[in-house]
């Protein structure tokens, strides 16, 4: 199965902005303090030496293009979007890592939503998977095709600028309803793998990644003054 667009389905699919209102637009104004920290992540973002690597020992990347309509969307501060594949084994990750400088432009861009609004089926009891080292929630999905049944395994998780992660929107929503902190922004990121690959590698992977994306996370989890 061909992962290199999938999690576009979630952008193009489940970011609602029909709910931006008047506070939004008129009464919000973003703390000071937040441009220079939205400036530090962008600049770490581009800085091969604090950024997502391209490549991590046998796992080469490709950029994965994203549409224009969901960047619009999306309004991202960071977006990293690539396909790693496994030169030995021809396994195949996706890696996506969107922050965003308003909270709530985070609304809607979570699995369980974008997923299934582009025809995907969400399999039961979604959990954390105790081998991650990071605290996110993994997900089944499938799609019925007229050449079969396709299924993912998405690894899902949210970054605070608070200094906390969270597993769901529930972080993401407390930040958001906060005129102190939703101008800080929020991440999320997902890895994406087929469920042909076996068990302890899609862990493997997911902790790979997650791990070389630690000085951006770290960054982003800095952002609230304490």
């Amino acid at each position: 199965m061909k992962l290199g667009r999938l999690w576009l389905a979630c952008g193009a699919g489940g970011v609602i902005l029909a709910g931006v209102t008047v506070d939004r637009a008129v009464f919000q104004v973003p703390a000071a303090d937040s441009y220079p920290y939205h400036a530090r992540i962008r600049q770490m973002a581009d800085d091969p030496a604090t950024g997502m690597p391209k490549d991590i020992g046998d796992w080469h990347s490709k950029e994965v293009e994203v549409p224009t309509a969901a960047q619009r969307l999306l309004r991202s501060n960071v977006l990293i979007s690539r396909e790693y594949t496994n030169e030995k084994t021809e396994e195949r990750a996706n890696f996506l890592l969107v922050q965003c400088s308003d909270a709530r432009d985070l609304d809607g861009h979570f699995p369980p939503n974008c997923y299934r609004n582009a025809g995907y089926t969400l399999a039961p009891d979604p959990k954390p998977d105790p081998d991650i080292v990071a605290p996110g929630t993994v997900y089944k999905f499938t799609q019925d095709t007229i050449n079969g049944t396709r299924a993912m395994w998405v690894f899902n998780m949210m970054v605070l600028p608070d200094g906390q992660t969270a597993p769901d929107m529930d972080g993401v929503d407390r930040i958001a309803r906060s005129r102190r902190t939703r101008s800080f922004g929020a991440a999320e990121i997902q890895v994406i793998t087929e469920v042909g690959m076996p068990d302890a590698d899609r862990t493997k992977v997911v902790n790979l990644l997650v791990e070389k994306a630690g000085p951006l996370i770290d960054a982003i989890e800095s952002g609230v003054p304490q």
